[in-house]
Formats: C-alpha cells, sequence, structure tokens
C-alpha cells in the first residue's frame, strides 16, 4: 500500500498534492504512508480516499492497490469480503490494524 502511495506521489507530484485530492493535509497523506494503511474510515466506507487517487491518477493506482479486498479476521482466517460486510465485526478491522 506505501508504494501504491508512492506512485501515486510520483504521478501527482506530491504528498500535499494527494492531500489536495482528498481534501486532506499532505501531512495526513505521510501518516498513510508510514502505516501503510488507509484511514479506517476508507474501509468502512466513510471516506472514497482510494476512489479519489484511482480517479486523479487515471487508474495508474487503482483501489485495490490502495484498499485491499480482503482482510484478516480476529483470529487470522483470511476473509475474502470487504469491510462493509456486515459479517466482519469492527473490532476485526481494529485487531488487523486498520483503524487510524
Amino acid at each position: 500500500m506505501a508504494a501504491s502511495l508512492l506512485k501515486a506521489k510520483n504521478m501527482l507530484g506530491s504528498y500535499e498534492a494527494i492531500g489536495r485530492v482528498c481534501g486532506v493535509s499532505g501531512k495526513a497523506v505521510m501518516k498513510w504512508v508510514r502505516k501503510a494503511r488507509l484511514p479506517r474510515t476508507d474501509y468502512t466506507g466513510e471516506t472514497q480516499y482510494a476512489e479519489l487517487i484511482e480517479k486523479a491518477t487515471v487508474s495508474a493506482v487503482t483501489i485495490d492497490d490502495l484498499r485491499p479486498s480482503h482482510l484478516l479476521c480476529a483470529h487470522g482466517d483470511e476473509h475474502s469480503s470487504t469491510p462493509n460486510d456486515p459479517t466482519i465485526s469492527e473490532a476485526s478491522l481494529y485487531s488487523q490494524g486498520h483503524a487510524e
């Protein structure tokens, strides 16, 4: 995921440019890079940063690059559903490091 943000940075010019696309600061984007994930809100559908970045990079960086479509459940089993799936608890998102 961090490599995808780096690719977007190279295409758009800076982390500040990614931030402008997403309506956040460049510092917030650098935090995503450091944590190697988008904020929890992007996984729960509250924000759409991955979609905005995909559009800004003309699909050179995709939603799947930025926000993988699968997560590991709290028990370590691979789960093929998206975080919007009601079978994935918010606790499992936190336990796998997808929280802000």
